[in-house]
C-alpha cells in the first residue's frame, strides 16, 4: 500500500461511517492490465459491498493519476493534549502548502442522561451535541468563517469527528477552532468534553507513479468492514514482455518462461542489468518448448473424458519478495523441466526432453579422454525411491489456494508409502501440475545413476542437457580408450579386446571433429585382441580419437549432463544422470489422486 487514508462520505466529514481509501502498487509496469470482476474483499466479491468502487492503472511511463489518490496526505498528531474549552480558541499553522484539511476532534464520551427527579425516565441516557466552529486565516490576522458544526452522540466510548476544511489557494493557511456550546465541567448530567486529536494537510500532487501498475480502492465502513485491515485481491494479467523469437507483445509471450527469464537478466530497473548477457538460439528453442501444443485427457465428476489440449508450460507467479538471481532463475526454469547454466557471458538453457539416439548424442567420455582415478557413481537403491509424489500448486480455479496433487506408482502399491514432495514454483493449472507430478515419480523411479568424473580442460566440448555416450571398465560399461592406427580394414586399438566367435559388436569412434564412426561386425574367431577388423574403416579416423567397444548397444551407456564446473585451469568435473527414454512416456503406470478441501 503506497497510500491510504480514511475519511467521511464525500469529504463532508460526519463520522456516522467513514470510507476506506487505499492505493496499491501492484507491479513494474507497464503490464496488460487486470482481470475484470476479479476483485474481492474478505473473499466475498466487490459488488457485495455497497458504494465499493475501483481504479487501475496499467503502470505506463505516461499514465494519468488517479483521481481519488492525487494528493499528499500530511498526518500530524497533537504531541500534547490540546482541549477545546468554550470560547476559547485554538488555532493550528499547516507545516506545508496545503489545498484542504482535515480536523479531527475527539471526545471521550458523549451523552446526557434526564435530570428530572419527577420525570419517568430519570437518569436515562439520551443523545447530547457539541457545536464547534472552524476558521481559516492565511496571514493569522484576517480570519473567514470555515463553517460551523455539530457533533452528536449517545455514548461512553470515544467519538471522532473528521471537518474538512477548503482553501481558495495553496498555500501554509491558519485553522482556529473553537468550541461554541458551553463547557460541561461539573455538570453530573452532561458529557462531552472537546480535544484536537490531529490535522492532516491535503495537496493536489497529481502523483501518476510512472512504470508501476497501481489499484485504487474505496470502501465503506459496514459491520463486515471494521477494526482491522480487509484482504484486499485482484487478479493482475503480468508485465509486456517481448516474445525473443518474434517480438510480439501478448498475454501468451507474457508467461513464456523464455521471455521472463530474459527480463530478468537484462532489465535496467528491477534485473541484472546485463545487456546481451543471454543466448539468444538456447532461449528461443526453451521458449518454443514452453510453447508446445500437448494433448490431455480430462474427466468430469461424471467420469465422463474430454480431449484437450494447452501450451506444455505458462507461468503465472508474483515476485514480490527479493531472491538471489540464480536462485530465482534455477526455480523458474526447472519448473519447465530446464537446466540454466553460464556459458562463458552468455546464459543458456537446455530443456530435458526425449533425444534421437544415437544421432543425437553428445561428446563421448571414456577411458580415453576421462581422468584416471576420477570417476565416481551414485547409486539410488530400491528403498530410497518414492512410490508417490505430493505436488503442490496454487490452484488458479480454486483462488490460488495451495493444493497437492499426488501421483501413485500402482506397480508398488503393496510396498509401504515413500512420498516426496514437489513444489512446482508458477504453474497454476491441474493439468500442468498433474503432467509434472507423474514425470518427477517416473524420473525417480527410472533415473538412479549418477555419475561424476573429470576431464582435460582441453577435451571439453560438451555442455548440461548434452546426451553423451559413456564408457569406463569401473561399471563395466563397455571397453573404451584411445585409437593407436586405422589402415585398410582394420584398426588397432590401446587396449586388448575380447572376441567370441558369432556374436556381433559395435565400435564407436568419436572423430577430431567431433562426429562419429560407427561399425558393426560378427566376430569370425573367439580371440583376446587390440587389432578388429570392421570392413571398411573411416577415413576421418586418426591417432588417439577415444573409442567404445562392446556387444550391440552395449557399448557406451547414456547419461545427461547436469553441470560442467571447472576444477582448475587443467580440468573440468561433469556431472551426469543416466538417461532413460521411458522417463518421457505416459504409459498409465501413474495413477493421480486429486485431493480436495
Amino acid at each position: 500500500v503506497i497510500e491510504g487514508f480514511i475519511d467521511g462520505p464525500n469529504d463532508t466529514g460526519h463520522n456516522d461511517f467513514k470510507w476506506l481509501n487505499a492505493l496499491m502498487a501492484i507491479s513494474e509496469g507497464p503490464t496488460h492490465g487486470f482481470v475484470s470482476d476479479s476483485v474481492k474483499i474478505n473473499n466475498l466479491e466487490l459488488g457485495k459491498y455497497p458504494g465499493a468502487d475501483y481504479w487501475t492503472r496499467n503502470g505506463t511511463h505516461n499514465q494519468s493519476p488517479i483521481t481519488n489518490f492525487a494528493k499528499i496526505a500530511r498526518h500530524y498528531a497533537m504531541q500534547s493534549t490540546v482541549k477545546l474549552e468554550a470560547n476559547s480558541a485554538y488555532t493550528y499553522k499547516c507545516y506545508n502548502d496545503s489545498d484542504y484539511a482535515i480536523v479531527t476532534i475527539m471526545l471521550p464520551s458523549l451523552f446526557r442522561t434526564i435530570e428530572n427527579e419527577g420525570a419517568e425516565d430519570y437518569g436515562d441516557m439520551v443523545k447530547n451535541y457539541v457545536t464547534m466552529r472552524v476558521d481559516r486565516s492565511l496571514d493569522g490576522v484576517n480570519w473567514t468563517l470555515g463553517g460551523e458544526f455539530a457533533i452528536g452522540g449517545k455514548t461512553k466510548s470515544t467519538v471522532e469527528f473528521d471537518k474538512r476544511i477548503n482553501f481558495p489557494a495553496e498555500g501554509e493557511w491558519y485553522i482556529r477552532v473553537t468550541r461554541i456550546t458551553g463547557d460541561f465541567d461539573g455538570d453530573q448530567f452532561k458529557s462531552g468534553d472537546t480535544f484536537l486529536k490531529s490535522v492532516t494537510e491535503y495537496q493536489h500532487g497529481r502523483l501518476r507513479y510512472p512504470l508501476v501498475a497501481l489499484f485504487g480502492v474505496r470502501l465503506q465502513s459496514t459491520n463486515k468492514l471494521s477494526g482491522a485491515m480487509p484482504t484486499i485481491t485482484v487478479e493482475a494479467r503480468g508485465r509486456i514482455l517481448s516474445d525473443i523469437r518474434t517480438g510480439a507483445q501478448t498475454l501468451t509471450s507474457a508467461a513464456n518462461c523464455a521471455n521472463i527469464i530474459e527480463d530478468i537478466v537484462e532489465h535496467k530497473r528491477y534485473g541484472l542489468k546485463q545487456d546481451a548477457a543471454i543466448d539468444i538460439a538456447s532461449f528461443q528453442e526453451f521458449a518454443a518448448w514452453c510453447d508446445e501444443t500437448v494433448y490431455y485427457t480430462e474427466k468430469d465428476k461424471r467420469g465422463v473424458a474430454t480431449s484437450k489440449n494447452e501450451r506444455r508450460y505458462q507461468i503465472n507467479v508474483v515476485l514480490d519478495t527479493p531472491h538471489k538471481a540464480p536462485d530465482l532463475i534455477d526455480k523458474l526454469v526447472s519448473t519447465c523441466r530446464g537446466i540454466a547454466y553460464w556459458y562463458g557471458d552468455k546464459l543458456k538453457i537446455a530443456i530435458d526432453r526425449p533425444v534421437n539416439l544415437p544421432n543425437d548424442y553428445g561428446q563421448m567420455f571414456s577411458m580415453g579422454n576421462i581422468i584416471k582415478d576420477s570417476y565416481k557413481e551414485d547409486y539410488i537403491g530400491a528403498p530410497d525411491i518414492p512410490n508417490q509424489i505430493v505436488a503442490y500448486f496454487l490452484d488458479e480455479e480454486n483462488d490460488y489456494e495451495k493444493t497437492p496433487i499426488i501421483a501413485i506408482d500402482k506397480s508398488r502399491l503393496d510396498e509401504p508409502v515413500n512420498s516426496r514432495t514437489l513444489n512446482l514454483y508458477g504453474l497454476t493449472t491441474r493439468s500442468r501440475a498433474k503432467r509434472e507430478a507423474i514425470f518427477a515419480l517416473k524420473k525417480a523411479k527410472a533415473i538412479r545413476k549418477f555419475i561424476t568424473f573429470e576431464a582435460p580442460a582441453s577435451a571439453i566440448v560438451c555442455e548440461p542437457g548434452d546426451v553423451i555416450p559413456f564408457s569406463h571398465d569401473i561399471p563395466q560399461y563397455g571397453y573404451s580408450g584411445t585409437i593407436l592406427d586405422a589402415g585398410l580394414s582394420q584398426y588397432t586399438l590401446s587396449r586388448n579386446v575380447s572376441l567370441v566367435q558369432g556374436q556381433q559388436y559395435a565400435l564407436r569412434i568419436m572423430k577430431q571433429n567431433g562426429d562419429y564412426a560407427y561399425h558393426t561386425w560378427t566376430a569370425p574367431t573367439t580371440e583376446v585382441t587390440n587389432v578388429v577388423d570392421v570392413g571398411s574403416i573411416d577415413l576421418a579416423v586418426t591417432y588417439d580419437n577415444t573409442f567404445a567397444f562392446g556387444p550391440i548397444d552395449k557399448e557406451v551407456k547414456p547419461f545427461r549432463i547436469l553441470t560442467v564446473v571447472r576444477s582448475d585451469k587443467t580440468r573440468f568435473k561433469i556431472t551426469a544422470e543416466e538417461y532413460n527414454s521411458s522417463v518421457y512416456i505416459e504409459d498409465g503406470t501413474i495413477e493421480i489422486v486429486e485431493q480436495n478441501y
